[in-house]
């Protein structure tokens, strides 16, 4: 059988096992006649134990490895995926919460369409209420073209809404650790994206909880880490230097518009830039419309209720 390892960065996240437990027995018993599963915990708090008696299972594989020291959840993520024995490979934060089919879901759509990586819909929690995360059909094919990263910034909330096979993951993101913890994943779709291989999985697969220990919220420091991805991709060479100014006036665009330096010039474009990539997204949605595509409803919260 196929095997399936899930990477969980650790980092003061005792509380947060028993959910984790649960989520992962549910998603177990969907998975368990298609294939194996591993959990990879990496302790990034090496300062405090994980409680293996809330994780202790005997249906499938947990491994816990310990840093030494903090190393942030780059390396956290790169630590797990090195240890990790299984052919595809999915990233989840210690609080995140996954449908109770989500694996089995991803897991047939990567295996049936032969793709680097699949990507599911989900919601994210914001102080103003729950949203669809890719909410229009054309999100969900920009999604899949690295070019909209750079110009729009991450359209994914998580790793968690996406199943990777383990031999796409692209070595610089291995070997290039991010000192700045958020932007890491911005980083890896940069360069999966990049391949063309990707698939969209029209499901709610995904539930982003905003604990206020999580930085999916905190504008500057996304942009510091941001702006480091942007200096990574330079020194790897593979992306259109286009694109990569287009990146540069996104970053300096947002600094401004969040307190920092006021650049003038070129960075006023951006907008207009940006827009005329929604617009994009518009056509695409409506196209799709047409012919029936359109993205799920989130009418049953008990997919994420455990």
């Amino acid at each position: 059988m196929k095997k399936i390892s899930v990477i969980i960065p650790f980092y003061n996240g005792n509380k947060y096992l028993k959910k984790l437990k649960k989520v992962l027995d549910c998603n177990y018993e969907f998975l368990r006649k298609e294939a194996e599963l591993e959990v990879l915990i990496v302790n990034d708090s090496p300062w405090m134990e994980v409680e293996a008696e809330f994780i202790d299972t005997d249906k499938y594989t947990i491994k816990v490895i310990k840093h030494d020291q903090n190393m942030g959840i780059h390396q956290a993520r790169v630590t797990g995926i090195t240890n990790a024995s299984g052919e595809f490979i999915m990233m989840l934060d210690q609080d995140d919460v996954i449908a109770k089919d989500c694996l089995l879901t991803l897991f047939n759509e990567i295996k049936s369409s032969e793709c680097d990586c699949v990507i599911g819909n989900g919601v994210f929690q914001t102080k103003e209420g729950d949203k669809i995360i890719l909410n229009t059909y054309g999100k969900t094919i920009l999604a899949k073209d690295y070019h909209s990263y750079l110009v729009m910034g991450n359209l994914l909330s998580s790793p968690g809404q996406t199943m990777i096979r383990k031999d796409a993951i692209d070595s610089f993101w291995m070997k290039n650790i991010m000192k700045t913890n958020c932007a890491d994943d911005l980083f890896l779709w940069c360069l999966l994206m990049k391949r063309k291989n990707i698939a969209y999985c029209n499901k709610l697969v995904y539930l982003h909880i905003n604990t206020g220990e999580n930085f999916s919220l905190d504008k500057l420091n996304g942009l510091k880490s941001d702006n480091e991805v942007l200096q990574f991709l330079r020194r790897k060479g593979t992306v259109s230097p286009m694109f990569l100014n287009l990146f540069e006036l996104r970053y300096k665009y947002q600094m401004k518009m969040n307190g920092g330096k006021n650049e003038g010039g070129l960075v006023r474009l951006y907008p207009i830039i940006l827009n005329a990539w929604k617009i994009y997204g518009m056509f695409l949605t409506a196209v799709n419309r047409l012919i029936g595509n359109k993205t799920p409803e989130y009418t049953e919260s008990s997919i994420f209720e455990y």
